[in-house]
């Protein structure tokens, strides 16, 4: 919110979603992504351990759950800390760009990968 292309990214962004965040201000949310009080409310009163989200579009907003929970392998995957991406790189550089061949390997799917293979 507070770069110099903010202003930008919002604009053409047509489509947001907004985690849990008891930190998140006003003005932040209400003023630049236009939320109303409601969903400013639902964004800083939501427990992270619920799984929910707000996702608006427009005017229009809904709330959704996603629990991946059940699939922690996958977590690594929507992951962008550094390390994460570091080691797509390495796997991408060592078995190729195709997610098919080095994806296995990150989400230790590796054995299943090869008895396919």
């Amino acid at each position: 919110v507070n770069s110099s292309i903010s202003s930008s990214l919002i604009e053409q962004t047509k489509t947001n979603i907004f985690f849990p965040n008891p930190k998140a201000s006003k003005d932040s949310y209400m003023a630049r992504f236009s939320l109303t009080a409601k969903e400013f409310e639902f964004v800083r009163r939501t427990a992270k351990e619920t799984r929910t989200f707000l996702v608006k579009h427009d005017s229009d907003s809904i709330v959704a759950k996603l629990d991946l929970s059940a699939m922690p392998d996958l977590i690594k995957v929507l992951s962008t800390n550094e390390a994460n991406i570091k080691e797509c790189e390495r796997l991408r550089e060592t078995y190729g760009q195709e997610p098919e061949a080095w994806l296995p390997y990150l989400c230790g799917w590796e054995s299943e990968h090869e008895e396919a293979a």
